[in-house]
């Protein structure tokens, strides 16, 4: 078993903030999410700190736990893992 890279860990939880910035700018998918969801500006100024925290802690938990399966996965070279 290898060792879990915590580095690696941060990192990769890190990523979900600027992807899901993207995701959710108004020139990709705001726009429509809001029409089919009828949330408003106003509705998601409220939970934004609460949303950002609750995504930080899961974005952690699912990095760390993917790290820890590829940690105990054997080591099979690309095509075969596929």
């Amino acid at each position: 078993m290898q060792s879990i890279s915590l580095i690696g860990v941060l990192l990769a939880a890190l990523i979900a903030f600027p992807i899901g910035y993207v995701w959710y700018m108004p020139s990709t998918f705001l726009t429509p999410w809001q029409k089919m969801t009828g949330v408003s500006d106003a509705d998601m100024k409220k939970g934004f700190g609460k949303s950002m925290a609750v995504i930080g802690v899961f974005s952690l938990l699912t990095a760390y736990i993917l790290a820890h399966l590829w940690s105990i996965a054997p080591s099979l070279p690309a095509p075969l893992g596929l």
